[in-house]
């Protein structure tokens, strides 16, 4: 049954539009944030292929997908439409087609309906490589609109193209950032956004949209171990911020007593007073709660140790107290991974300690 001819608000929007123009994502004027393009291999990747290679046969493979990446433009076109190529390598069951292999619409930074992808998209695949060729349109008042497109979290994707209305103008994104450098995420598959419904609904996306911020995302399923390769990788950004919150991929409480505050040290030896937040596990009463105590306490332990050391620029954050106590079960999909609302929960206390440490009220 297609339950759009039932009900009109399942229907996805074709590419019925023949005036278009298109323009490839990387092109001027359009912004690439949250990572970059690899000519030499022709997809977009979060950590340069040298280096991800050196990290782990995990990184290798999900430095490819696009958590976290976006383009930004702004428009006086009526619609916004997207041809993609990406790379499908199979379902996971516990995520929405939309997170895995579609992109979130923001207009005016007004989440709008994503660019979905369909199944029957994904049965036209040739080679584990398929297209989709979408359009939203922006029904806005403004005679020119911001428009932000989210990648897909868990999926790699070899080729964006934007299309507007021929005839209309793309030109830089209007509205500028709050503060000139990103905030810099690194963990699990918490943090690349397994399970928000859609793209920008990802902890990350959340905080930095609310503060108005850049950000980059380095969170990696099941393969954030803060090896030295990634450490040495994370120390070279220059943050706003730096949030880690690895605690589930360390495989063990030793490896995480042995990894934890070497990042950290790592990174403080060349940003001296970049405020860095430790966070432990936000599923705190799934699994074995013991064990969860001692990472946490771990964790906070790191953090008064660099406190009493004398570092005034670390803070920490209990993820025992990220989601309600009352429906803290509601919160995610399978006991682990958060759903849309464990996310909100998540970015409202990220966003309460930056408020705190960039002073805003």
């Amino acid at each position: 049954m297609d339950f759009s001819k039932i009900d009109k608000n399942f229907k996805i929007n074709a590419l019925t539009e023949t005036n278009i123009k298109w323009i490839n994502a990387n092109d001027n004027p359009i912004e690439l944030r949250g990572g970059f393009y690899d000519q030499k291999e022709g997809i977009y990747r979060r950590v340069p292929k040298e280096i991800a290679d050196q990290v782990s046969p995990g990184v290798a493979e999900l430095s490819k997908h696009t958590s976290g990446i976006r383009v930004r433009f702004s428009t006086n076109s009526p619609y916004v439409a997207i041809k993609a190529y990406e790379f499908y390598g199979g379902m996971y069951h516990h995520m929405t087609l939309c997170t895995q292999l579609g992109f979130s619409f923001l207009v005016n930074e007004i989440s709008k309906k994503p660019f979905f992808t369909e199944r029957t998209d994904i049965e036209k695949s040739v080679d584990n490589i398929f297209k989709i060729e979408k359009i939203n349109y922006i029904d806005s008042d403004k005679e020119y609109n911001d428009i932000e497109i989210h990648f897909p979290l868990y999926n790699s994707v070899y080729k964006l193209e934007i299309g507007v209305k021929d005839g209309s103008i793309i030109f830089p994104y209007q509205k500028p950032y709050s503060f000139d450098k990103p905030l810099l995420f690194y963990g699990s598959s918490i943090t690349q956004g397994g399970c928000s419904s859609k793209p920008d609904n990802q902890y990350s996306a959340i905080v930095a949209k609310k503060l108005n911020v850049d950000f980059i995302n380095l969170g990696f399923s099941g393969s954030c171990l803060a090896e030295e390769e990634m450490s040495n990788y994370i120390k070279e950004f220059d943050p706003l911020i730096f949030i880690y919150d690895y605690d589930h991929n360390a495989p063990s409480l030793e490896h995480l007593q042995k990894t934890h505050y070497n990042l950290f040290e790592n990174f403080r030896s060349k940003h001296k007073k970049t405020p860095v937040i430790f966070i432990s596990k936000p599923d705190f009463m799934q699994f074995d709660t013991t064990d969860n105590e001692k990472r946490r306490d771990l964790i906070y332990n790191n953090y008064l140790k660099a406190k009493n050391g004398g570092d005034n620029n670390v803070y920490f954050i209990n993820g025992e107290d990220f989601f309600d106590k009352e429906y803290w079960d509601n919160c995610t999909v399978d006991g682990c991974h958060p759903n849309d609302l464990g996310f909100y929960l998540m970015a409202k206390k990220i966003i309460e300690t930056i408020n705190k440490i960039l002073k805003i009220n």
